[in-house]
This record gives structure tokens, C-alpha cells and sequence, in this order.
């Protein structure tokens, strides 16, 4: 942050003394005569650097490259009788030419600390989660390897699907957010029920995210859906006591309810009921399973 605090100020100062610049004295009147153009394109070159994702991505050189370009081929165009070899008119293009490298240069250094400003606030409030959450779609030969292995041995896999409730997200983060609208306020609560799940599933649990709903998936292997029940109740409990966040899921078990993973997917979808109606148990019953299967997997 102060980085870009340095570089504003410098911007600042930058254009005061590039407007300044025709009033200073130097012993011989209009010695600096700027071209018109000259302004329009600096202003011009600083805008559209900041505004084009194009242009705030690109590297120092060819923003140089390209607005020395564009200068020379206005010249060209505005004053095509005028001959730029003379000693006033090439004074005037160098300071002209210096000008415009010297506010490509702190343009461009403002932008890339506008970058790292954008990227740490969509870490931190709407971007990517951090955590063991990966995305579905990502994860086909995860799923495969884990259906594969219940299939061969014999062994109980469950598919548990959790959302955060749009009511309780309205009802309880409005308050705390009221100048962001509620989509902004899923996706914090996405993000912050993303850290539950992480913190309440054992290390042998998959767990993804669909970016499309803002969705949990959990693949729980060598789980039934007891067990599962036990994961999602736990995860509701601790959504509500620091969130005021309720839960809703639904669970699926292979191979009692389907034997295919997007099978399993749907199928807990469709089990996918409001928290109202999951009553939740007693708060040390879920707590001491849960630990005691983490010590197990670990």
C-alpha cells in the first residue's frame, strides 16, 4: 500500500510539472513550446494504461515503444511541413520525447501496483480459496482412482454436497457488509465456509468446490453415510456458532444409491435439503467422532 501511496504522489507531482513546465524561465521567452498533442497524448497514454487490461499487463518496453510511435506518427500528421531537424524544433521533440518516456515509466509503475492491489483484495475477499478445495472439474483422475478402489474392494464411499443458505447469508451478512450487495456476500461466506470444511474433514477426505453455485463437494472414502451425517452436522454447528451461517447437504453412498461418481453427485444434489430440516445432535457427539477419525487417518 505505500508503494502505491509513492507511486500517486509521484504521478501528481509528474503532471503539475509537466503543466508548469511552459511557465518556467530559462533565459529565453517560449523557449519550451510544447505541441498540444504533446499534453493530449500524455494524458491520453496515463488513462488508457491504467484502463486497458491490455496495456496495464504489458511490459515496460513496448508501452515505451509504442507511445514513442504514436508521438513521431502525430507529428508527422499535425506538422508535416515543419522540419523537426532544427534546433528549436529538436529541443522541443526531445523534452516532448523525454516527457512522454517519464510518464509511461510511473504510469506503468502505478499500474502494477494497481495489479497487486486488485489480486490481493480478490485473494483475501472473492478469489481463489485457499485450502484443500479444489475445483471439480479438475479433479476427474481423483475421483476415478477413489471409485476404483471402493469398486475392487468392496468398500463404502460417500458423496456429501454442502452449500452455504442464501436466507442466513442475507440475514446475518448483510449487516456486516452493507455497502456490498449480496452476491459479494456469498462469496465471503463461500470463502469462510470453504476454512470450516478444511479444519472439519480428515486428511483422506476429498474435498472440492463448484465455482458455478458456490457448492462444496466431499468425497469421503471408506465413510457411510452415518458417518457423513456426523461430518455435515459438525460442519453446520461450527457455521452457525462463528458465522451465523446454517448448512444445507445432502449425502449419497456408493453403491447403495448409485454406482457411478456423477450418479452420486446428482444424487446428492437431489437429497440437498434446507437446514432446517437436518436437527442438529448433541455438540460433543460430532466433535469426539470426528477427532477420533482424524487420529485414525493420520
Amino acid at each position: 500500500m505505500s508503494g502505491l501511496k509513492r507511486q500517486i504522489a509521484l504521478l501528481l507531482i509528474y503532471l503539475v510539472g509537466v503543466f508548469s513546465l511552459e511557465r518556467l524561465d530559462f533565459g529565453a521567452p517560449d523557449m519550451l513550446n510544447l505541441h498540444p498533442f504533446a499534453y493530449v497524448l500524455i494524458v491520453l497514454a496515463m488513462i488508457l494504461t491504467i484502463i486497458v487490461p491490455q496495456l496495464r499487463g504489458a511490459s515496460v518496453f513496448i508501452l515505451l515503444i509504442l507511445w514513442e510511435s504514436i508521438y513521431v506518427v502525430l507529428w508527422l500528421l499535425i506538422s508535416p511541413q515543419v522540419n523537426p531537424l532544427t534546433f528549436a524544433n529538436l529541443q522541443v521533440t526531445i523534452v516532448e520525447l523525454i516527457l512522454i518516456a517519464t510518464g509511461v515509466l510511473i504510469v506503468h509503475g502505478l499500474a502494477r501496483h494497481v495489479n497487486q492491489l486488485e489480486d490481493t483484495i480478490e485473494s483475501i475477499a472473492f478469489g481463489e480459496i485457499p485450502g484443500r478445495a479444489n475445483l471439480l472439474e479438475d479433479a476427474t483422475e481423483a475421483i476415478k482412482v477413489e471409485l476404483t478402489r471402493s469398486r475392487r474392494y468392496n468398500h463404502p464411499l460417500t458423496v456429501l454436497v454442502l452449500e452455504p443458505d442464501p436466507e442466513t447469508i442475507q440475514a446475518n451478512l448483510q449487516r456486516m457488509f452493507q455497502e456490498m450487495k449480496l452476491n459479494s456476500a456469498r462469496r465471503y461466506a463461500t470463502a469462510r465456509l470453504c476454512q470450516i470444511v478444511n479444519e472439519a474433514s480428515r486428511r483422506t477426505d476429498l474435498v472440492f468446490r463448484q465455482t458455478k453455485n458456490g457448492r462444496f463437494v466431499i468425497l469421503c472414502p471408506e465413510t457411510d453415510p452415518q458417518t457423513s451425517t456426523i461430518l455435515a452436522n459438525r460442519i453446520q454447528s461450527v457455521a452457525r456458532e462463528s458465522l451465523g451461517l446454517s448448512v444445507a447437504w445432502g449425502v449419497a453412498a456408493f453403491p447403495a444409491d448409485a454406482l457411478t461418481f456423477e450418479e452420486l453427485l446428482l444424487k446428492a444434489e437431489l437429497n440437498l435439503l434446507s437446514p432446517t430440516t437436518h436437527p442438529l445432535p448433541a455438540p460433543q457427539e460430532p466433535t469426539g467422532k470426528i477427532s477420533k477419525r482424524k487420529k485414525t487417518a493420520s
